[in-house]
C-alpha cells in the first residue's frame, strides 16, 4: 500500500482527501502545519508528498526545500490548489505534478500512482 503525506492548512480539505485517499486503497498520513512538513517526511519516509500551494509557509517553498534535502529529493511532489496560475507554480517550484482544487478522487489517485510509477 502507497503511503501519501497530504498538507494543506485547512482542516476540512485535510480531513476530505484523507478521506478519498483511504477509500481509494493509499495509506495517508495528514499534516496541516507546513513547517512541519520536512521532519515529518524524514520519519514516515512517503512514497508521494500531495502540498497545498497557499498556506502560511507556501507549498512552491516547501517543494523547493523538499527537493534539496537529500533524504526527500526522490520522493514525487504533488501540489494542489484552487489558484489560478497554480500549474505555473507548481512547474517552478518543481513540483512532479499539479492537481487542480476541486479535484476528481480518480483522477488525483490515478496522478499519485503515476508518479509512484515514474
Amino acid at each position: 500500500m502507497s503511503k501519501v503525506l497530504v498538507c494543506d492548512d485547512d482542516n476540512d480539505i485535510l480531513d476530505m482527501t484523507s478521506m478519498l485517499l483511504e477509500f481509494a486503497g493509499f495509506q495517508v498520513i495528514t499534516q496541516i502545519n507546513s513547517n512541519k512538513v520536512i521532519d515529518q517526511a524524514i520519519a514516515e519516509r512517503p512514497d508521494v508528498m500531495l502540498i497545498d500551494i497557499w498556506m502560511p509557509f507556501p507549498g512552491d517553498k516547501l517543494t523547493r526545500q523538499i527537493k534539496q534535502t537529500p533524504q526527500l529529493s526522490r520522493i514525487p511532489v504533488v501540489l494542489f490548489s484552487a489558484a489560478i496560475n497554480g500549474k505555473m507554480i507548481a512547474k517552478e517550484a518543481g513540483a512532479d505534478r499539479f492537481v487542480e482544487k476541486p479535484f476528481d478522487v480518480e483522477n488525483l489517485a490515478a496522478i499519485i500512482n503515476s508518479v509512484i510509477a515514474a
